[in-house]
């Protein structure tokens, strides 16, 4: 299954629709909270003989997945980051884990998709520390 709506990102998929699309006179924050909140999909569970909802909890498909005998595997959507895709296999003995859909890579290092919270007392440091040796060193 791919392009999932992501019951979890719903909001944020309406609001960034709605700021898309808004004007400089659009009013509130509280007006726009509430239009978010009334563009929002039903929230229903997901059972074995109901339609599949607007959105899906991720978490919720795979532990209804691996409830009804399937492998399910995960990931973000590559086209639409508010969306997700699943790959559901049935559950075999002896069979291994279920890949991951193929998702979307920007092609940057990991440490770029993570903040370094010591850098700066590092580097604080670092520069006093530099400028003593410097002036021990040079004349």
């Amino acid at each position: 299954m791919t392009a999932v709506p992501s019951r979890r990102l719903a909001a944020e998929a309406v609001t960034v629709q709605l700021l898309a699309a808004v004007d400089q006179d659009a009013g509130t924050v509280g007006e726009l909270r509430q239009v978010i909140a009334e563009r929002l999909p039903p929230i229903t569970p997901i059972t074995a003989m109901a339609p599949l909802p607007a959105a899906i909890d991720p978490e919720e498909l795979a532990r209804s997945g691996e409830a009804l005998g399937y492998a399910v595997g995960l990931t973000v959507d590559p086209l639409d980051p508010h969306r997700f895709a699943a790959v559901l296999r049935r559950r075999r003995a002896g069979a291994g884990p279920v890949p991951s859909p193929p998702g979307w890579r920007a092609g940057l290092p990991p440490h770029a998709y993570a903040n370094d919270p010591l850098r700066h007392r590092v580097a604080r440091r670092l520069v006093p520390e530099l400028r003593r040796f410097l002036q021990g060193e040079l004349p």
